[in-house]
């Protein structure tokens, strides 16, 4: 059954969590096997950890960049009064295709590939990455990768003789695989629920490798009717979003 592009957004959103929830799963399980209360309380550091370094690569991903003014600040104030929630605006020159980008939590940062966007097109790329901050994204990816690196020195350390689990490390890195693409993916049916089918051309000219079926499970649900839910870019935000 084909479904409209806000309810596969629902069900996108629903398999992006149950995945970081497995993930993490798995990796408190091969802690306290390994190591009991100090394998978990290795995680819970290796996750505060990763809160940490993403604050200080927050900072050297901008490093370069001016903030940003005029009309790209006015997005930004836009989309943070949207949200609620506090976004600081960059301009990063630089040749990467990619339009804008969330390089930290509450940090949008737009390239010179903008420039390449009809009017249409740039809001569409503007609320994927609004997408990805109102989620905090970038900040479960860091706790995730570090936990799980915590989990695997950790068993190393306090249970040598029995090191992780081959199968259960290939299963969390697994899913941390699945919940980045699913990250995208609702990304982009968050963007297509707001500004309708700019999105898809937008993808096509900053995403070149984005995988067809992607772009064909876009076209399906936008076929499927229902118009944005934003009469303008920043009137609305999706009804099926979660809300912070």
């Amino acid at each position: 059954m084909e479904l409209r592009c806000e309810e596969a957004a629902r069900l996108v959103w629903a398999a992006k969590w149950g995945t970081a929830a497995g993930a993490l799963a798995i990796v408190s399980l091969m802690a306290w096997l390994s190591g009991g209360a100090a394998g978990l309380a290795a995680v819970a550091a290796g996750a505060l950890l990763g809160v940490v370094a993403l604050f200080k690569a927050s900072k050297a991903w901008v490093r370069g960049c001016t903030p940003a003014e005029g009309r790209l600040a006015e997005v930004g104030e836009a989309v943070s009064k949207a949200l609620g929630v506090k976004i600081s605006t960059y301009y990063c020159p630089s040749e990467l295709a990619f339009s804008a980008y969330v390089p930290g939590r509450g940090v949008l940062a737009f390239g010179d590939g903008a420039a390449e966007l009809s009017r249409e097109e740039f809001w569409a790329v503007v609320w994927h990455e609004a997408a990805h901050i109102r989620e905090r994204d970038t900040l479960v990816n860091f706790v995730l990768a570090f936990a799980l690196g915590a989990s695997v020195v950790s068993s190393l350390i306090l249970s040598p003789g029995n090191p992780p689990w081959p199968l259960a490390l290939l299963l969390a890195s697994g899913l941390l695989i699945a919940h980045a693409v699913a990250q995208e993916a609702y990304a982009h049916l968050y963007a297509a629920v707001v500004t309708g089918p700019a999105i898809v051309s937008a993808i096509e000219k900053t995403h070149k490798r984005q995988p067809r079926r992607l772009l064909a499970l876009l076209r399906r649900c936008l076929a499927k009717g229902g118009a944005p839910t934003a009469t303008t870019p920043l009137d609305a935000t999706p009804s099926g979003a979660r809300r912070n």
